[in-house]
């Protein structure tokens, strides 16, 4: 859970998938730069390499949708009526707190 957003498997897939290809992306681009022409037939192999491997990781990922569940208390979480009868108790609570409605 990050700034309460649960990260499902789904999503891991996803961004691990992304940061592998990016990762591998810069690192051949950087050596590429510095190496120069002679790196060229390792710079194709490992691009495409990279590629194959994020698909791989996003398909195993993404094979099979995982639901994340809602946490325990969440707002919103149960039935519309619950919700309902929540708010309602909460505006009395606040026209009890203001010295009821006022009218013009």
């Amino acid at each position: 859970s990050y700034y309460r957003i649960n990260i499902g498997r789904n999503l891991t897939g996803i961004a691990l998938g992304m940061g592998i290809y990016v990762a591998v992306s810069l690192t051949v681009l950087a050596l590429f730069k510095f190496i120069g022409p002679h790196f060229e037939a390792a710079w194709k192999l490992l691009q495409s390499g990279s590629y194959f491997v994020a698909l791989a990781v996003w398909t195993g990922a993404l094979w099979s949708y995982a639901p994340i569940p809602a946490p325990p208390g969440v707002p919103g979480s149960g039935d519309y009526g619950d919700l309902a009868v929540r708010t309602r108790a909460e505006l009395e609570s606040l026209r009890g707190y203001f010295g009821g409605t006022t009218q013009p």
